[in-house]
Protein backbone atom coordinates (compact mmCIF):
# COMPACT_ATOMS: atom_id res chain seq x y z
CA UNK A 1 0.00 0.00 0.00
CA UNK A 2 1.55 3.39 -0.73
CA UNK A 3 0.85 5.81 2.00
CA UNK A 4 1.02 9.90 1.57
CA UNK A 5 3.81 12.15 2.21
CA UNK A 6 1.39 14.24 4.10
CA UNK A 7 0.65 10.97 6.13
CA UNK A 8 4.01 9.78 6.77
CA UNK A 9 4.60 13.49 7.77
CA UNK A 10 1.75 13.15 10.49
CA UNK A 11 2.71 9.88 11.84
CA UNK A 12 6.58 11.33 12.57
CA UNK A 13 4.76 14.00 13.96
CA UNK A 14 2.48 11.72 16.58
CA UNK A 15 5.70 9.70 17.29
CA UNK A 16 7.70 12.96 18.22
CA UNK A 17 5.81 15.29 19.26
CA UNK A 18 7.32 17.31 21.44
CA UNK A 19 10.54 16.95 20.05
CA UNK A 20 12.11 19.68 17.61
CA UNK A 21 11.11 19.65 14.28
CA UNK A 22 12.77 22.94 12.70
CA UNK A 23 15.59 25.04 13.84
CA UNK A 24 15.95 28.28 11.94
CA UNK A 25 18.00 30.79 13.74
CA UNK A 26 16.59 31.65 17.44
CA UNK A 27 13.09 30.12 15.97
CA UNK A 28 11.92 26.67 16.69
CA UNK A 29 8.90 24.31 15.85
CA UNK A 30 8.24 21.04 17.83
CA UNK A 31 6.98 18.61 15.02
CA UNK A 32 2.80 19.21 17.41
CA UNK A 33 3.44 22.88 16.25
CA UNK A 34 4.97 22.31 12.67
CA UNK A 35 1.64 19.35 12.48
CA UNK A 36 -1.01 22.08 13.76
CA UNK A 37 0.73 24.98 11.67
CA UNK A 38 0.64 22.84 8.56
CA UNK A 39 -3.01 21.85 9.56
CA UNK A 40 -4.90 25.30 9.64
CA UNK A 41 -3.03 26.17 6.76
CA UNK A 42 -4.00 23.26 4.69
CA UNK A 43 -7.68 23.90 6.39
CA UNK A 44 -7.92 27.49 4.98
CA UNK A 45 -6.49 25.73 1.57
CA UNK A 46 -9.36 23.11 1.41
CA UNK A 47 -12.36 25.92 2.84
CA UNK A 48 -10.78 27.95 -0.70
CA UNK A 49 -11.44 24.81 -2.65
CA UNK A 50 -8.04 23.36 -3.09
CA UNK A 51 -7.33 19.64 -3.22
CA UNK A 52 -5.71 16.64 -4.82
CA UNK A 53 -3.68 17.21 -7.88
CA UNK A 54 -3.94 21.00 -6.99
CA UNK A 55 -1.08 22.86 -7.74
CA UNK A 56 0.10 25.14 -4.26
CA UNK A 57 2.89 27.86 -5.40
CA UNK A 58 5.57 28.90 -2.46
CA UNK A 59 7.01 31.78 -2.62
CA UNK A 60 8.41 32.30 1.00
CA UNK A 61 12.23 32.18 2.27
CA UNK A 62 13.92 30.02 3.91
CA UNK A 63 12.33 29.84 7.31
CA UNK A 64 10.12 27.58 8.97
CA UNK A 65 6.95 28.67 6.65
CA UNK A 66 8.01 27.51 3.75
CA UNK A 67 8.15 23.79 5.81
CA UNK A 68 4.83 23.92 6.90
CA UNK A 69 3.31 25.24 3.36
CA UNK A 70 4.65 22.27 1.90
CA UNK A 71 3.69 19.73 4.59
CA UNK A 72 0.23 21.43 4.13
CA UNK A 73 0.11 21.31 0.69
CA UNK A 74 0.88 17.32 1.04
CA UNK A 75 -1.92 17.01 3.72
CA UNK A 76 -4.27 17.99 0.86
CA UNK A 77 -2.22 15.96 -1.16
CA UNK A 78 -2.37 18.89 -3.56
CA UNK A 79 1.24 19.46 -5.45
CA UNK A 80 3.82 21.52 -3.59
CA UNK A 81 5.56 24.55 -6.66
CA UNK A 82 8.41 26.24 -5.50
CA UNK A 83 8.40 29.79 -6.71
CA UNK A 84 11.83 32.05 -6.43
CA UNK A 85 10.69 34.99 -4.08
CA UNK A 86 13.19 36.83 -6.23
CA UNK A 87 10.91 36.34 -9.42
CA UNK A 88 10.04 39.27 -11.36
CA UNK A 89 6.20 40.29 -12.05
CA UNK A 90 7.14 38.08 -15.54
CA UNK A 91 8.92 35.53 -14.57
CA UNK A 92 6.19 35.18 -11.32
CA UNK A 93 3.94 35.28 -13.78
CA UNK A 94 5.22 32.33 -16.13
CA UNK A 95 5.54 30.10 -13.59
CA UNK A 96 1.77 30.61 -11.87
CA UNK A 97 0.45 30.19 -15.40
CA UNK A 98 2.76 27.34 -16.49
CA UNK A 99 2.69 25.58 -13.19
CA UNK A 100 -1.72 25.96 -13.63
CA UNK A 101 -1.35 27.09 -9.42
CA UNK A 102 -4.46 27.53 -7.78
CA UNK A 103 -3.06 28.93 -4.57
CA UNK A 104 0.03 30.97 -3.83
CA UNK A 105 1.57 31.38 -0.19
CA UNK A 106 4.13 33.79 -0.33
CA UNK A 107 5.66 36.28 1.84
CA UNK A 108 3.96 40.02 2.35
CA UNK A 109 7.15 41.48 0.77
CA UNK A 110 5.94 39.66 -2.23
CA UNK A 111 2.39 42.12 -2.06
CA UNK A 112 3.26 43.72 -5.21
CA UNK A 113 4.21 41.05 -7.16
CA UNK A 114 2.01 38.75 -6.45
CA UNK A 115 -1.06 41.46 -6.71
CA UNK A 116 0.15 42.07 -10.24
CA UNK A 117 0.77 38.38 -11.47
CA UNK A 118 -2.61 37.11 -9.86
CA UNK A 119 -4.50 39.80 -12.72
CA UNK A 120 -2.58 37.02 -15.51
CA UNK A 121 -2.66 33.40 -13.61
CA UNK A 122 -6.23 32.36 -14.70
CA UNK A 123 -6.09 29.32 -12.16
CA UNK A 124 -5.38 31.30 -9.23
CA UNK A 125 -8.28 31.32 -6.81
CA UNK A 126 -6.32 31.50 -3.55
CA UNK A 127 -3.89 33.88 -1.75
CA UNK A 128 -2.41 33.37 1.88
CA UNK A 129 0.35 36.43 2.63
CA UNK A 130 2.27 34.47 5.47
CA UNK A 131 0.94 36.09 9.12
CA UNK A 132 -2.20 35.48 8.75
CA UNK A 133 -4.05 33.31 11.16
CA UNK A 134 -6.14 30.08 9.87
CA UNK A 135 -8.27 27.32 11.54
CA UNK A 136 -6.96 23.81 11.42
CA UNK A 137 -8.51 21.31 8.43
CA UNK A 138 -8.43 17.98 7.08
CA UNK A 139 -5.49 16.19 5.78
CA UNK A 140 -3.93 15.23 2.38
CA UNK A 141 -1.59 13.97 -0.95
CA UNK A 142 1.54 14.41 -2.79
CA UNK A 143 3.58 15.06 -5.60
CA UNK A 144 6.25 18.16 -5.58
CA UNK A 145 6.49 20.73 -8.06
CA UNK A 146 9.77 22.36 -7.72
CA UNK A 147 10.33 25.29 -10.09
CA UNK A 148 14.66 26.21 -11.09
CA UNK A 149 15.93 29.21 -11.18
CA UNK A 150 15.35 29.95 -14.45
CA UNK A 151 19.33 31.38 -15.08
CA UNK A 152 19.51 29.40 -18.60
CA UNK A 153 16.16 31.34 -19.44
CA UNK A 154 12.68 30.53 -18.25
CA UNK A 155 12.38 28.91 -15.14
CA UNK A 156 11.32 24.83 -15.57
CA UNK A 157 9.35 22.77 -13.18
CA UNK A 158 10.11 19.28 -12.98
CA UNK A 159 8.22 16.65 -11.80
CA UNK A 160 9.57 13.72 -9.42
CA UNK A 161 7.52 10.93 -8.51
CA UNK A 162 5.95 10.52 -4.93
CA UNK A 163 8.77 7.51 -3.85
CA UNK A 164 11.42 9.76 -5.07
CA UNK A 165 9.99 12.58 -2.54
CA UNK A 166 9.00 10.07 -0.34
CA UNK A 167 12.65 8.56 0.20
CA UNK A 168 14.09 11.92 0.52
CA UNK A 169 12.46 12.70 3.65
CA UNK A 170 12.49 9.72 5.32
CA UNK A 171 15.84 9.69 4.89
CA UNK A 172 15.81 13.39 6.23
CA UNK A 173 13.83 11.79 9.05
CA UNK A 174 16.17 9.24 9.66
CA UNK A 175 19.51 11.39 10.09
CA UNK A 176 21.21 12.19 12.84
CA UNK A 177 20.15 15.76 14.81
CA UNK A 178 22.47 17.57 16.78
CA UNK A 179 21.77 17.22 20.42
CA UNK A 180 19.51 20.45 21.08
CA UNK A 181 16.92 18.72 18.23
CA UNK A 182 16.54 15.87 19.90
Amino acid sequence: MRKSLGTVLETVADMRQDRIAIVHGQRTRTWRELDDRAARLAGYLAGAGIGPQARVGIALYNGPEYIESVFAAFKLRAVPVNVNNRDRRAELEHVLTDAGAQALVYDAAMEEQVAAAALTAPALRARVRVGESLARGPRGDDHWLMYTGGTTGMPRGPYPPFLVVQSRVLEWVRAPRPAHSR
